[in-house]
């Protein structure tokens, strides 16, 4: 590197190097480049190089561009600016005369400091994480968003880029059809029940369940909760409801309203042998 040479076109040329060893065949380990770019640093450098060296794993040649472009703003940051202006104080008995002598404009005494340099845009880290954990710090941005800063600004990340699926933004942007309003209405009990099975918990009951059978009466808003040890229990235990319900309120069931799952598809021929609309 060279005394007037900057990080980034000494960065550029060691890339170019390293591209023309692999198109001979002859490709450089990542961990080697970055040994060798470390190695033909500057001494201002010694004290990045002594921390990278001492490193259990190197950084990736694509984090030493932000590596150096953090150091250079913290030692001109530490560096005191010298100043351009001097003042002297002088000590007059004359009222009308100043108190401090310099340059002036409209009265007004003016400092004339140096420009600093913009500093360059890169994630100033030294600890590669998860693509998860930068789409949560940078408020879950989409994944060809989170791509581009990626690229754009160099960020660390310990594994391949959007290589995950975030709960959160699956639920936060979730939406279900509009259901219409139904126009059915019940005159006596047993008209309708509406049934539906859930499970499976992710944590058995004391006895065993980890599904449940719930059963609806339309008319009444009457509910009977059946627990199931197993999904396949459903038939037997639905035709036990329609015997106890049909005996304690000496009427018939009329129809059962289902999401046609599984589970009620084995009841169809027993719906029909009853009479029961499904």
């Amino acid at each position: 590197m060279k005394s007037d040479e900057s990080p980034s076109p000494y960065l550029e040329q060691a890339q170019e190097y390293a591209d023309a060893l692999a198109n001979i065949g002859e490709p450089v380990k990542d961990k080697d480049l970055v040994m060798l770019v470390i190695a033909g640093l500057r001494d201002e450098y010694h004290s990045l190089k002594g921390n990278i060296v001492a490193r259990q794993f190197p950084p990736a040649f694509s984090e030493l561009h932000a590596l150096l472009a953090d150091h250079d703003f913290l030692v001109r940051k530490a560096e005191p600016v010298p100043p351009t202006q001097v003042f002297s104080a002088v000590t007059n008995p004359t009222p009308p005369a100043p108190g401090l002598l310099g340059p002036s404009n409209d009265g007004l005494y003016t400092f004339c400091l140096p420009r600093i340099q913009d500093v360059p845009k890169v994630a100033f880290s030294t600890a590669r994480v998860s693509s998860k954990t930068w789409h949560q710090r940078l408020g879950h941005p989409h994944h060809q968003l989170l791509n581009t800063m990626f690229s754009k600004y160099c960020l660390p990340i310990s594994d391949k880029p959007c290589s995950f699926v975030c709960d959160t933004c699956l639920v936060g942007k979730s939406s279900k059809l509009y259901l219409p309003l139904s126009n059915y209405h019940s005159s006596h009990i047993l008209d309708l029940v509406i049934c539906d099975v859930w499970g499976p918990a992710s944590v058995s009951s004391y006895d065993g369940h980890s599904y449940f059978l719930l059963c609806v009466d339309h008319y009444s808003k009457f509910m009977w909760f059946f627990p199931l040890k197993l999904k396949s229990y459903v038939f037997a235990t639905f035709r036990q409801f329609i015997t106890m319900v049909e005996r304690q309120f000496k009427t018939k069931l009329i129809s059962v309203q289902t999401d046609w799952g599984d589970e009620f598809s084995k009841l169809s021929p027993f719906f029909l042998e009853r009479g029961i609309i499904h």
